[in-house]
């Protein structure tokens, strides 16, 4: 596909999905194919088949303008903007309230040269952006903070965290409520060391790194200033963390691991019912004014059914399915309508397609046996006589009628003309 805008949907796999900060019907979605877009789940359009269509599609390139396949997406805590990292190292800022061909800001080869970004994380001020990728030969894996308003082609981080390794691509980070610190979940060896690229599993561990300008040193050389660690947690034992996520009204670390376990981490002196308080909420007891009331109330009883008892017993308003198929199927209980005509009018009951008026008061006279075969002044004289109410003079010319046929009457018209 050349031109994704003219699709319904991704054409490719999706590799990351996220709601909208503000408004909760609309997801950002992005995919391999190069295209970033927006649905709205209760006010998007549809097509005849009843699926979504996507509002806007943003379509990714790299630094020569061909398309790139985009990994993950992250939306600005304000929902105006939001971020998107390629498979060719390119880090973007686009606009989501417009369709542009291009960026506002970009930053080609943030981890170096065609090192994927795998993670974009945004501060809660939206003042800075934390952005991960994979291990390439020069560098190893690395989390870099970035000043959000200054990105522009060319630009270095603000800050660097190095060894922060991991097995899994879709590994991420995430910032305190305050912004001030920065969690990473790693993976380090036995011994100590952190495991590069060998497929050993080494113990799940927590990083964490103050984000305040001025901590660390210099040796990052151009790559901005490095930090170092304050505090190591060990969460998961022989097992590597997958994703951490920073709660920010619980103030309590949710870290998921590659076994299936999810590990929280809390302040004991906050939340001292720990996770318990934050998934679920004990039964309100009752006071003994509302149990008296409950052994007071009487028992709802409804109406018993007995669709198996004797005919004598049996409930006359119990409908077999048999009985309820034939009512189904009478028009009269069911007071059905009648049948559209597939004509443009009805003429007597019928299609004027195939039947006219004459035809049908044709049809009725014929279908009408009673007068069929007969003269009709001779029934009209039947009729009239011996009937003492009938006016005489009405009499005499019902009697002239009757003595005269057709065929008489005819001829002597003829004869006047």
């Amino acid at each position: 596909m050349t031109d994704m805008a003219h699709t319904k949907g991704h054409v490719s796999s999706i590799t990351a999905v996220q709601w909208h900060p503000l408004e909760r019907d609309i997801i950002l979605t992005a995919s391999l194919d190069g295209s970033v877009r927006i649905w709205d789940i209760m006010r998007g359009k549809t097509s005849f088949d009843k699926k979504l269509i996507c509002q806007a599609v943003y379509r990714a390139k790299n630094s020569s303008g061909q398309r790139t396949h985009v990994t993950t997406v992250c939306y600005h805590p304000g929902g105006r903007e939001f971020a998107l990292g390629t498979s060719c190292g390119s880090i973007q800022i686009w606009n989501a309230t417009v369709v542009r061909s291009r960026p506002e800001k970009s930053v080609y080869d943030a981890h170096g040269k065609n090192i994927p970004i795998t993670s974009l994380t945004y501060s809660p001020n939206g003042m800075l952006l934390a952005s991960r990728a994979g291990e390439s030969e020069e560098r190893d894996f690395t989390v870099r903070v970035w000043d959000a308003k200054k990105m522009r082609r060319g630009c270095s981080p603000m800050m660097v965290c190095t060894n922060v390794s991991s097995l899994y691509e879709n590994a991420n980070c995430t910032f305190s409520p305050d912004g001030k610190i920065l969690c990473i979940g790693t993976t380090i060896s036995t011994g100590g060391s952190v495991e590069k690229s060998s497929k050993k599993q080494g113990d799940g561990v927590v990083m964490f790194y103050i984000t305040a300008e001025g901590t660390g040193d210099d040796s990052g050389k151009d790559s901005g200033i490095v930090l170092e660690p304050f505090l190591q947690l060990s969460v998961a034992p022989n097992t590597s963390i997958v994703n951490v996520l920073w709660h920010p009204k619980l103030n309590q670390i949710v870290c998921g691991t590659s076994n299936g376990s999810v590990r929280v981490l809390y302040d004991p002196q906050l939340s001292k019912k720990g996770v318990l308080l934050s998934s679920s909420r004990s039964v309100r007891k009752k006071n003994a004014l509302e149990l008296l009331l409950e052994e007071r109330k009487e028992p709802i009883v409804g109406k018993i059914l007995t669709p198996n008892a004797l005919p004598m017993f049996r409930d006359p308003e119990i409908q077999t399915k048999r009985k309820r198929e034939q009512e189904r199927m009478d028009p009269v209980k069911t007071r059905r309508p009648e049948a559209p005509s597939t004509g443009k009018h009805l003429t007597g009951g019928r299609s004027s397609v195939s039947v006219n008026f004459t035809q049908f008061v044709v049809q009725a006279t014929v279908k009408n046996k009673k007068f069929v075969g007969k003269d009709p002044r001779e029934e009209l004289f039947k009729y009239t006589e011996g009937k003492h109410y009938v006016d005489q003079a009405y009499a005499e010319d019902v009697k002239v009628l009757a003595e005269r046929t057709v065929e008489e009457e005819e001829e002597e018209a003829k004869k006047k003309r």
